[in-house]
C-alpha cells in the first residue's frame, strides 16, 4: 500500500509539468502555395504574383489554392525553368510588395529581365515588411534607375538568402547592384554567388547593407561585380553591427572611381573575415584598397584568407583606416598584390595595426617598411613575427618557386622592338628567333587599368581570361610569360 501511494505521488508531480511542455512545442501555422505557371501574367493561373498577392492576405486569391494554414512563415514552391519577366506590377518592381513573412523555394528556377524582348525597368521583389527566405533561385538582368537594389530592396525584415545566383543585376544612381537593405534586421547569405552586377553612381557593385543588426556571408563567391565612380566593387557594409565573412571568394570585383575593390566597410563594429581569398581585385587610379578599404570604427579581425593581385593606388590588398588597430590580421597569405604604398596592408592611422603572422611572399618577410622582398606595408604595420614559409591560406601554387634563365637566339629578328626584322610576319615575341618554345593564347580582356607607380612609370593591370590555345602546362607563377598586345590587324 506505501509503494502504491508512493507512485501516485509521483504521478501527480510529474504530470502537470508534462502538460506544460507539450503546450510550448506546439507547431507554428504555415501555407505552401505551388506556382502552376512560368508566365508572368496568366489569368486564372497561379503565378508568383497572385501567390505573393494571396500570402499578404491571409486568403487564397484566383488561381492560387493554399495547403496548411496560413500563418507567419508560409512558402511559395516554384518549379525549375525561366520565368520570363517583362512589366512591372508596381513602380519598379515585378511582383507585389511582401508585407508578410514568406519563404520562396525555387528548386533551380531563373527569374529573368532580360530574356527575349527588352522589359521596362524593374527590381524582383521589396520587402516591406516581416523578411524573405529565398532558396535555390537564380535573378538576373534585374535593373532600376535612381533607385536601390537592382533584384531585391528590403525596407525591413531579415533577408535569408540561400543557394542562389545574382547575375548581371543593376542599380542606377543607387546602391546595391544587387542587394541593399535598409531595414533593421540582418542580411544573411549562405552558398551563393554574385557576378557581373553593377551600382552606377553608387556604392555596392553586389551588396550595399545599411541594416541596423549586419551582414553575414558564409561559403559564397562575388566576382566581376563593379562599383562605378563609388567604394565597395561587390560589397559596402554601412550596418551599425559590422559585417561577418566566412570561407567566401572575391575576384576580379572593380571600384572605378572610388576605394574597396572587393569589398568597403564603412560599419560601426567593424569586419570580421575567416577563410577564403581576395584576388584580382581593383579600384581606380586615385582609389585605395585593392581588396578592401576598412573604415569602421571597431576595425578589422583577418585570419586564413589569401590575399594576390589586387591592384590600388595605396594598400594593394587592404586599406585600414578604422578606427582601432587592434586586429589581429594574422596567418593570411598576403603576396602579388600591387601599389604605390603598401602593396600589402597600408595603415592609415597612428595606431599600429596588430598584422604578425602572415606571409608576405617571401621568407624575408614584407618590403617597405618591413626588412624583405615581399608585399609591402607602410609605417604602422606591427608585422613581426612574420611566417618564413607559406601558410595553410595559400594556395598550393604559391609553395614553388622556379626560376628559369633563358639565353634567347638572334637570327636576323631584333627581339623587343615591336618590328619585324627577318620579315617573317612574326614579331619578337611571335617569332621563334626570339622566344623558340613560344606558346600563343588567345585572351579575352575584361579590364584593362593603368595604374601610376611610385617613382615614375606606369602599371598596366589587366584581367583576362584564356580563350583557346597551347594552354597545358603553362603556370604564370613559375614561368616568364611575356604578353605583346597589339590592335587586330595592326602594330604592337
Amino acid at each position: 500500500m506505501t509503494r502504491t501511494s508512493s507512485a501516485r505521488g509521483c504521478l501527480r508531480t510529474v504530470l502537470p509539468s508534462c502538460l506544460v511542455i507539450l503546450l510550448s512545442t506546439a507547431a507554428v501555422d504555415a501555407a505552401t502555395i505551388t506556382v502552376n505557371t512560368q508566365n508572368q501574367v496568366d489569368p486564372g493561373q497561379c503565378t508568383i504574383a497572385v501567390a505573393i498577392a494571396s500570402m499578404n492576405a491571409g486568403a487564397d486569391q484566383t488561381g492560387c489554392t493554399h495547403t496548411g494554414t496560413y500563418g507567419t512563415s508560409d512558402t511559395i514552391v516554384l518549379a525549375a525553368g525561366t520565368y520570363v519577366l517583362t512589366a512591372a506590377d508596381n513602380g519598379s518592381n515585378a511582383f507585389p510588395f511582401i508585407n508578410r513573412q514568406i519563404t520562396i523555394n525555387g528548386n533551380g528556377a531563373t527569374l529573368s529581365r532580360t530574356v527575349g524582348n527588352m522589359a521596362p525597368f524593374f527590381r524582383f521583389f521589396e520587402v516591406s515588411s516581416d523578411g524573405l527566405t529565398l532558396n535555390n533561385v537564380t535573378l538576373t538582368g534585374g535593373s532600376v534607375p535612381s533607385s536601390n537594389g537592382g533584384a531585391i530592396e528590403v525596407d525591413d525584415g531579415p533577408l535569408v538568402i540561400n543557394g542562389c545566383t545574382f547575375s548581371g543585376n543593376s542599380a542606377s544612381s543607387g546602391n546595391g547592384g544587387a542587394i541593399h537593405n535598409s531595414g533593421a534586421n540582418a542580411t544573411n547569405v549562405t552558398g551563393s554567388t554574385f557576378n557581373d552586377n553593377t551600382s552606377f553612381n553608387g556604392n555596392g557593385g553586389a551588396i550595399y547593407d545599411n541594416s541596423s543588426n549586419g551582414m553575414t556571408l558564409v561559403d559564397s563567391t562575388f566576382s566581376g561585380n563593379s562599383a562605378d565612380n563609388g567604394d565597395g566593387g561587390a560589397v559596402y557594409e554601412n550596418a551599425a553591427a559590422g559585417v561577418t565573412i566566412t570561407n567566401c571568394t572575391f575576384s576580379g570585383n572593380h571600384a572605378t572611381n572610388g576605394d574597396g575593390g572587393a569589398i568597403y566597410d564603412n560599419s560601426s563594429a567593424g569586419l570580421t573575415f575567416n577563410g577564403g581569398s581576395v584576388g584580382g581585385n581593383s579600384v581606380g587610379p586615385n582609389g585605395d584598397g585593392g581588396g578592401i578599404y576598412d573604415n569602421s570604427n571597431a576595425g578589422i579581425k583577418i585570419t586564413n584568407v589569401q590575399f594576390t593581385g589586387n591592384t590600388a593606388r595605396d594598400g594593394g590588398a587592404i586599406f585600414d583606416n578604422s578606427g582601432i588597430g587592434a586586429g589581429p590580421v594574422s596567418n593570411n597569405c598576403i603576396f602579388g598584390n600591387t601599389a604605390m604604398t603598401g602593396a600589402g596592408i597600408f595603415r592609415d592611422s597612428s595606431e599600429v595595426l596588430n598584422a604578425v603572422n602572415n606571409w608576405w611572399g617571401a621568407a624575408t618577410g614584407p618590403s617597405e617598411s618591413g626588412p624583405g622582398t615581399g608585399d609591402g606595408v607602410n609605417a604602422n604595420v606591427t608585422f613581426a613575427p612574420f611566417l618564413t614559409a607559406p601558410s595553410a591560406a595559400c594556395s598550393p601554387t604559391t609553395t614553388t618557386t622556379t626560376t628559369t634563365t633563358t639565353t634567347l637566339p638572334r637570327s636576323g629578328e631584333t627581339c623587343g622592338d615591336c618590328t619585324d626584322n627577318d620579315g617573317n610576319g612574326l614579331v619578337d615575341f611571335e617569332d621563334p628567333a626570339c622566344c623558340p618554345a613560344a606558346n600563343t593564347l588567345s585572351l579575352k580582356i575584361r579590364k584593362a587599368q593603368l595604374v601610376p607607380r611610385k617613382g615614375g612609370g606606369t602599371l598596366l593591370g589587366l584581367d583576362t581570361t584564356i580563350l583557346q590555345g597551347a594552354s597545358a602546362g603553362l603556370d604564370p607563377l613559375s614561368e616568364d610569360v611575356f604578353l605583346q598586345i597589339r590592335e587586330q590587324g595592326g602594330k604592337e
